[in-house]
């Protein structure tokens, strides 16, 4: 059979260079919104003997399905946010969307725009933020969508760090058709942590790839059925299939009851660059990457100042801090001789 593979958010070309180096595909081409990232990846083709292509264009405004490709790859942009898109998607990715509310992060709308890309018979391999594996609202409505017409085949847990730059924890969704399971992978372990980073080793991916590809459960994947995962809210995080039940607890106390909790400022990122100080100050401010190996870094940005209402959301020495979003981070606040404000995203006891 004829086979293309094309790649969403093509970047400089990466991931299609491997793929037509591999020869495994009889044709490689990718489409890529940025104009500098579409002419140094096919600066990147013409050096390998043309073996890709690169096409400047839009994934969430442009149908592909007409490339018949069938190998889909997308590594989209996290969490970005394009106003007045919605109105914008190509009509078969906004059939998709009808019956959510719209939501201002596109990760939902590029990870179905690749699947509608895939010709029958195919895969699709998506990039998303943890976030979208079991967050409520539209994100479950969607999961038990795909869930219930069989298009997940797996899901693949990647350590955290795995990607230079970028604070999120990542997982793999593995498309196809007609799935009445789903292999749940879980390689959060996987790699060996420097300078920040987690690196993946030749010897790590093959041993993804071998849990990916069993048909048992093992230490490091769960063969789950459709029953299952509506007894769990259509969660697709692997580590959910991995817990044992809960034991039933004896003279239980509500948290609240123990401790307040709270969570830090709503801050928008321009009030923040306003209040930002290169010299050290009195106040300091804090955010998911600033905790490593659950420790406060001991080099928290200074703040000029902070406005009367936030003042609610100052840390103090022994809290115990825990963020709201992947990777979820827990850490006890250290005496630090400043007043440290709360990011959003993080709740403190």
């Amino acid at each position: 059979m004829f086979s293309t593979a094309l790649e969403h958010c093509a970047g400089i070309g990466g991931f299609l260079a491997v793929v037509a180096a591999e020869k495994q595909v009889a044709r490689a081409i990718g489409i890529e919104y940025n104009r500098e990232n579409q002419v140094v990846a096919n600066i990147r083709a013409f050096i390998a003997n043309n073996a890709f292509e690169v096409e400047q264009g839009d994934v969430l405004t442009q149908d592909y399905k007409g490339l018949e490709a069938n190998k889909v790859f997308s590594h989209p942009p996290m969490g970005v946010r394009r106003a007045g898109i919605s109105e914008k998607l190509y009509p078969r990715l906004k059939e998709r969307l009808v019956r959510t509310r719209p939501s201002q992060r596109l990760d939902w709308e590029y990870t179905l725009s690749a699947l509608c890309s895939q010709r029958e018979g195919g895969k699709t391999v998506v990039v998303v933020p943890d976030g979208m594996l079991f967050s409520i609202g539209r994100d479950i409505m969607l999961r038990k969508q795909l869930t219930d017409e069989g298009r997940l085949e797996a899901v693949i847990s990647l350590p955290a760090g795995i990607l230079a730059g970028i604070g999120v924890k990542i997982s793999l969704l593995v498309f196809s058709e007609n799935n009445r399971k789903v292999n749940m992978v879980d390689a959060s372990e996987m790699g060996v942590r420097m300078k920040g980073r987690t690196k993946l080793s030749l010897a790590d991916i093959d041993q993804i790839v071998f849990w990916y590809g069993q048909k048992a459960d093992s230490e490091h994947n769960k063969i789950v059925d459709l029953g299952q995962m509506e007894q769990k809210d259509y969660t697709w995080m692997p580590s959910a299939y991995f817990r044992g039940e809960l034991s039933v607890l004896e003279n239980p106390e509500k948290l609240g009851d123990l401790a307040e909790v709270c969570r830090g400022g709503n801050i928008k990122s321009s009030q923040l660059e306003g209040w930002a100080s290169d010299e050290p100050t009195e106040y300091q401010y804090i955010m998911l990457k600033h905790i490593e190996n659950n420790e406060v870094s001991d080099n928290l940005p200074y703040l000029k100042e902070i406005d009367e209402k936030h003042q609610k959301s100052l840390l103090q020495a022994g809290d115990l801090l825990i963020f709201r979003t992947a990777p979820f981070k827990v850490a006890i606040m250290p005496e630090t001789g400043t007043k440290v404000l709360a990011n959003g995203n993080l709740y403190y006891l």
